[in-house]
């Protein structure tokens, strides 16, 4: 199993059980930015409250090693080879996409306006889009710039109305 194969519902899970000082975390969000955060007790302090737990690639990452260090079933070479296979998702954590016609008649300033928002939330790299008929416009970001982008992840769909 690889990292982006974990649902969240895992995640949750997982981030429950792991709560600190004995106190058990009660609750999880998971933000589409991939941002995890947790209800339960904060670092260094007395007090509960939300933390930031990390991103949700890192921490699917981190569950799927560790299911591979508990599986009895595998000898070191055999973990070490899966361990290696574990990619973590180069999903982008930000993605805009419009067919505004607004936007589609001032596509410099749109592209300019989504990438300052993506800077904001943490984008190192970033790839833009123009659909092939020009009808929609799309920005994708990374926090690092990942070694594979995959596919352009168009959300929007033409539908024809009926005249």
């Amino acid at each position: 199993m690889t990292a982006a194969e974990i649902a969240d519902r895992e995640i949750r899970s997982y981030l429950l059980a792991k709560g600190r000082s004995g106190v058990t975390n009660s609750r999880v969000r998971i933000q589409r930015n991939g941002e995890v955060h947790v209800f339960g007790p904060l670092r260094k302090e007395v007090r509960i409250g939300w933390f930031f737990a990390g991103s949700r690639a890192d921490i699917a990452e981190k569950i799927a090693l560790e299911r591979i260090d508990d599986d009895e079933t595998l000898s070191v070479d055999e973990r070490a080879a899966a361990a290696e296979t574990i990619k973590r998702n180069d999903e982008p954590f930000y993605v805009r996409q419009t067919a505004e016609p607004e936007a589609l008649q001032a596509t410099t300033r749109w592209f300019r306006e989504a990438a300052e928002e993506a800077r904001r939330e943490g984008a190192a790299f970033a790839r833009y889009s123009i659909a092939e008929d020009k009808s929609a416009l799309l920005i994708e970001a990374w926090e690092k710039r990942p070694a594979d982008m995959g596919e352009q992840r168009w959300m929007l769909a033409a539908v024809k109305s009926r005249a």
